[in-house]
């Protein structure tokens, strides 16, 4: 995977998201066997902020996922992931070698779900009910030529713990891509897209996004690793807002925004009004609206933007 820009503050990623440099870990591996909540604390407990967001919940592990663990307790495993830390159910995880981790984060030959969702087929040969894969899954496959499907690799959890890989069909009809789409503005603000009407839910729980997970899921089918949350998005290098008026015109369609606790995609210009992409809860969705929507406390969102962060990158 390649970093996340080129002039970005490395020491932030080598501390934080580190999983990338599989070789300094000692221990055990595993690989989410579904989409699975990664909490802040080891507890199902939800705590609810005034919105009734659950405030433990970190975020999203997609399907397949690989990560080191550092600790198991009873019903939680204490992990790292390539761009978020904390603590998943151990009934979510499968045990897998460091092997077959470092092809999971390294190897190209995956294919990816770049629409809201995928299905897979129900097979009696695979003896496999319908699988369903949300936005951003990433799947060892085999191309099957000549058919109108692709071959994916599932895991699941054997009585031990232990993964096992089971084949699944996905119709190439579908919304997947066989590695990393190529970058370009145009087709990284298609792609985000693509789950445009999603509801918004805070850490982009199960078929949600948070503000930070629709831009860091959208980033990560490019094979780019893009920091987890707002606050460690407003760290990277970008152009400070000092006039309003003049400073959104420098702005290219798929730049980040950034202000305290909102990140959006910058849309693009219409007439003489600024669009932006952004999942948030005044909205309870993702959505594209214009840059003078209100903030909760009643301002325009052009008046709090801190930072255009450009897509300048590659």
């Amino acid at each position: 995977m390649l970093s996340c820009y080129k002039d970005i503050n490395k020491r932030l990623l080598n501390e934080k998201y580190n999983l990338r440099d599989i070789s300094a870990y000692r221990g055990t591996f595993g690989v989410t066997v579904r989409d699975s909540g990664i909490y802040i604390s080891p507890t199902f407990k939800a705590v609810l902020s005034p919105e009734k967001f659950n405030l433990n919940c970190e975020g999203l592990c997609k399907t397949a996922t690989p990560l080191f663990i550092e600790e198991t307790y009873a019903n939680f495993a204490k992990v790292i992931g390539t761009n978020i830390k904390g603590y998943v159910s151990v009934n979510d995880i499968a045990i897998i070698s460091k092997s077959t981790a470092k092809l999971l984060l390294t190897h190209q030959r995956k294919l990816k779900v770049t629409g809201a969702f995928a299905v897979t087929n129900p097979s009696a040969c695979h003896q496999l009910s319908k699988v369903v894969l949300s936005y951003g899954t990433s799947l060892p496959f085999y191309p099957c030529y000549n058919k109108p499907y692709f071959e994916v690799l599932l895991p699941f959890r054997n009585k031990n713990g232990v993964a096992v890989w089971k084949k699944a069909e996905i119709l190439k009809s579908q919304n997947v891509h066989i590695g990393n789409l190529k970058f370009t503005r145009k087709i990284f603000l298609n792609t985000a897209l693509s789950v445009l009407g999603t509801p918004y839910d805070w850490g982009g729980s199960f078929g949600s996004y948070d503000c930070s997970s629709l831009i860091s899921t959208t980033f990560s089918l490019f094979g780019i690793i893009f920091p987890r949350n707002s606050y460690d998005i407003g760290k990277l290098k970008g152009i400070f807002i000092k006039n309003p008026e003049k400073d959104f015109d420098k702005c290219v369609a798929g730049d980040i925004l950034y202000m305290k606790g909102h990140v959006m995609i910058y849309a693009g210009k219409y007439g003489n009004n600024h669009y932006i992409y952004h999942s948030f809860y005044g909205n309870k969705r993702a959505d594209i609206t214009s840059i003078n929507v209100l903030t909760s406390k009643g301002k325009p969102l052009k008046e709090v933007i801190e930072k255009i962060i450009p897509l300048n990158f590659l």
